[in-house]
């Protein structure tokens, strides 16, 4: 009697434990690929993000170098008219150092 409810229980014991190491098997399969999924997604989405963030930098840089482009070339002007004063004030100079 005592073998027949070890021999029961032993075998049920052995069908639990099968059964635990399937639904086990099955749930980890499941979560893997969500998890995979879930990765490639957040990748994706990194992806569009880096991007998006790029393409702004990329205006903002575009924009700076014209804002900047107009004030060179102010500050060239600048420096042509005084230069071109200098050469004025120079030749006044001279013309009046110089005698006729």
């Amino acid at each position: 009697m005592i073998e027949t409810v070890i021999g029961a229980i032993a075998a049920n014991a052995v069908i639990l434990a099968a059964l635990g190491f399937l639904t086990r098997s099955i749930i980890i399969h499941f979560l893997s690929k969500d998890i995979e999924k879930f990765k490639n997604d957040l990748e994706f989405k990194a992806k569009i993000e880096l991007e998006s963030y790029r393409s702004k930098l990329e205006k903002e840089h575009i924009r700076l170098q014209i804002s900047y482009g107009g004030i060179f070339e102010k500050q060239a002007n600048v420096f042509i008219e005084i230069y071109n004063h200098i050469l004025t004030f120079e030749a006044k100079i001279k013309r009046c150092i110089t005698p006729l």
